[in-house]
């Protein structure tokens, strides 16, 4: 959380007078490296490398337990541990190559070997939970597991066998690919069945990549080289890192927060989601390989088998407690923005709107008592942030480790329908009742949408918030996909909608006085399509006639009649009901005098 201002127009790196928490070696082996690290709490955690080298912790690094070392050439490279039991790592060796994955269910203590690979190395394991994983590898393999790891099937393979060295998912479905891949990272958004290249603005190689959320992720790798993208790995942008070490790994440790690792014992540090980054030292030169936060504790590793720990203890000069994230303040009100600092005279205090995008100033000079009553002003925001610098030295700052927001007293409010919410079937041309119940609402606005939301037409523009509004049911046409929505007039973002479709009747006599008498015969596409279990049908008789409406397989058998029997001229629908039958495409066909017509429709269960 607590930062060095970095100044983008430059590129070396300012450094506060103020000494900040620091790194603390807990462990310092052999000459062999460490690769990994993984803290699951503050007290447990695993790191692993070369040497056939496995090492736990189960009070924070204080002390180390030698699980495994030495006997081997082989030597343990990425890990992901899933829990106190669970976890699963890779046992590599170059000669000839080969490799395993192992997993673990007793907390480390005796490991069980899933796949056994020859030709490529497994370089990144990742799990969403504790059944479905990849694991990406070099000469461009990824495996993915769907039962734990008890099988592991080759999902993927690029046809030029470029190393891949990370791959992340945030869900099941989405996910992203980084390696020696030119100027492209590989994203995926049907979990990995196949990948979809991404150009980037650089051809570096890449080693890490984690997202914090669906939109929000950052890649580092060689010459210093930090991309971040915010629409979801579609584009990325080059964030300036003040270093030109490799970087090894990077970890959010919060929803700002971010940390890098690299080569030359380089660790940085971001408290804007990645947007300016600050050289936090290390102590060592020696090449740090992998980051693990929990919290604000941090651990790192790397060569000579070396443990560094940052207790994230608040010997930093300013530290905002509130409002930290989450608030939700009223415009108007009176409330505390509170700190604690150490050796800092006096503060200045500004607010941003848009998370940190730009600053606007609440008081430019004041004692740094810790507490300050501010009149929250009328800026409605969801993605505000506080911003305490030390007046005399304006690169000593803390900002709220995230988001809080700015609300009108309106949005108090709230709108819930009760009638109609799901289920009901109504008939065009009679009265019914739309109720509700609302708080702190005036006045409200109903829409009706006959499209399951899709779109919506307005009822009635505005009236009292009393509880039920007589609507006489006045719709062009029937549809299985009705819902109302009612939403407060002064706060539209409050307002509901009902939890389930509800059924609109438009009888024959009603449609034909609305559209006149067809002119032509006619069989519309079914509505919806696909659908399940029900869809409508609808044609058009322009004279009396005998009518036939029937459903078959692709096979040509009858699956059902829905009509047969004499229609006098005009408009008809009629519901299909498929719960009994089998997913499938099935045709429906018309016969009514010469007329004949064949359509197709999808059930899709």
């Amino acid at each position: 959380m607590k930062k060095l201002l970095f100044n983008s127009f430059v590129f070396f790196l300012v450094l506060s007078p103020v000494i900040k928490a620091q790194w603390v070696q807990q462990y310092s082996g052999n000459p062999s490296r460490l690769f990994t690290i993984n803290f699951v709490d503050e007290n447990n955690g695993f790191a692993s490398g070369g040497n056939k080298c496995l090492l736990k912790t189960t009070d924070g690094g204080n002390n180390w337990i030698v699980l495994q070392q030495g006997g081997s050439s082989d030597e343990y490279g990425t890990m992901f541990i899933r829990d106190l039991q669970t976890g699963w790592i890779a046992l590599n060796g170059w000669s000839p190559v080969h490799s395993s994955i192992l997993k673990t269910t007793d907390g480390g203590i005796s490991w069980t070997i899933q796949l056994s690979i020859y030709g490529h190395i497994v370089v990144s394991i990742f799990f969403i939970d504790d059944q479905i994983g990849w694991a990406a590898c070099t000469e461009g393999v990824i495996y993915n597991t769907i039962n734990g790891g008890d099988t592991w099937n080759l999902q993927y393979q690029l046809s030029t066998s470029e190393w891949l060295f990370d791959v992340f998912f945030v869900d099941q479905n989405n996910g992203w690919v980084v390696g020696n891949l030119g100027n492209k990272i590989l994203k995926t958004t049907n979990g990995g069945n196949s990948w979809n290249w991404v150009t980037i603005g650089t051809s570096d190689w890449l080693f890490y990549i984690d997202f914090i959320d669906h939109d929000t992720g950052i890649t580092v790798g060689d010459n210093g080289r930090i991309l971040k993208s915010t629409d979801g790995g579609i584009n990325w942008n080059t964030m300036q890192s003040g270093t030109t070490s490799l970087l090894r790994e990077v970890e959010f440790s919060s929803i700002n927060e971010v940390w890098a690792v690299g080569y030359n014992g380089v660790i940085l540090h971001s408290t804007d989601v990645g947007n300016t980054w600050n050289l936090d030292p290390s102590g060592t030169s020696t090449d740090i390989y992998s980051v693990s936060f929990i919290g604000s504790q941090g651990w790192v590793c790397g060569d000579d088998q070396l443990i560094l720990h940052n207790s994230g203890a608040s010997g930093l000069p300013i530290n905002i407690i509130s409002p930290n994230g989450g608030e939700i303040w009223i415009e108007g009100s009176q409330q505390d923005i509170t700190w604690s600092s150490l050796n800092v005279t006096d503060v200045k205090i500004e607010l941003s709107l848009n998370n940190g995008a730009s600053w606007d100033t609440i008081i430019d000079s004041t004692l740094s008592t810790g507490i300050f009553s501010w009149t929250v002003p009328n800026s409605l925001s969801d993605s505000c942030l506080i911003k305490i610098s030390d007046y005399q030295y304006p690169d000593t700052l803390d900002i709220s480790d995230g988001m809080f927001a700015i609300r009108s007293q309106a949005s108090l409010s709230t709108v819930t329908v009760i009638s109609p919410n799901g289920g009901e079937s109504w008939v065009a041309g009679t009265q019914q009742n739309i109720t509700w119940t609302s708080e702190f609402v005036e006045n409200v606005k109903i829409e009706l949408s006959l499209t399951n939301g899709a779109n919506w037409n307005t009822i009635v523009d505005s009236i009292p918030s009393t509880g039920i509004y007589s609507w006489l049911v006045n719709v062009p046409q029937s549809s299985i996909q009705s819902r109302i929505r009612i939403t407060n007039i002064l706060d539209q973002a409050v307002y509901d909608v009902s939890d389930q479709v509800f059924t609109i009747q438009v009888p024959v006599d009603v449609e034909n006085q609305l559209s006149g008498l067809p002119k032509e015969y006619k069989l519309t596409q079914n509505y919806p399509n696909p659908f399940n279990p029900s869809t409508t049908i609808k044609f058009a008789v322009p004279i009396e006639s005998n009518v036939n409406l029937s459903i078959y397989n692709v096979m040509g058998e009858l699956v059902s009649t829905l009509v047969n029997e004499q229609k006098k001229p005009g408009y008809y629908e009629y519901e299909f009901n498929a719960s009994t039958i089998a997913s499938g495409v099935y045709l429906y066909r018309i016969k009514a005098g010469s007329f004949v017509e064949t359509k197709k429709m999808a059930l899709m269960k």
